[in-house]
């Protein structure tokens, strides 16, 4: 396997924020052959690792009135198709997810709404033959959420 990872960040203004990443994998098996199987897969991508992935964001903070701080954010991701097996018959295809949240911080306490996956994409979380049935794990679709806290 080789690859490389870059990583940016920038702050615009003091309430605005912005970051991004992006990876590129080559992970390919050398030399694999399976001797109980009978199956040959060397050459093939490894599972699990897309070739490209990549990240951005954008994050807003601003100080209101009484010590409140409102705090909000849009992230989207990206990863290019993989393999689920070593034969790489089974592959995810490119997924694409936004994910956001806005919220409020005061002495300790924050309240936040937030949503995943907000353009409900559809895909696999993880694929599996089991007695030669061939089985899907899907990912979450779109979610929202309110999350309550405090800080001790």
């Amino acid at each position: 396997s080789k690859g490389f990872e870059m990583e940016a960040t920038a702050q615009l203004t003091e309430e605005v924020g912005l970051r991004a990443a992006y990876g590129h994998t080559h992970a390919r098996y050398d030399d694999f052959v399976d001797t109980v199987m009978g199956a040959v897969y060397t050459g093939n991508d490894l599972p699990f690792a897309p070739r490209h992935s990549l990240s951005a964001g954008v994050n807003f903070t601003r100080e209101l009135d009484m010590g409140t701080t409102l705090k909000a954010g849009l992230d989207y991701t990206f990863r290019s198709s993989y393999a689920f097996t070593s034969d790489n018959k089974y592959r995810q295809d490119p997924t694409h997810l936004v994910d956001a949240h806005i919220g409020i911080e005061k002495d300790g306490w924050s309240a936040s709404l937030w949503a995943k996956n907000l353009t409900d994409e559809r895909y696999l979380k993880n694929y599996f033959s089991y007695n030669g049935t061939d089985m899907g794990v899907a990912a979450p679709g779109r979610t929202i959420g309110l999350t309550l806290a405090k800080v001790w």
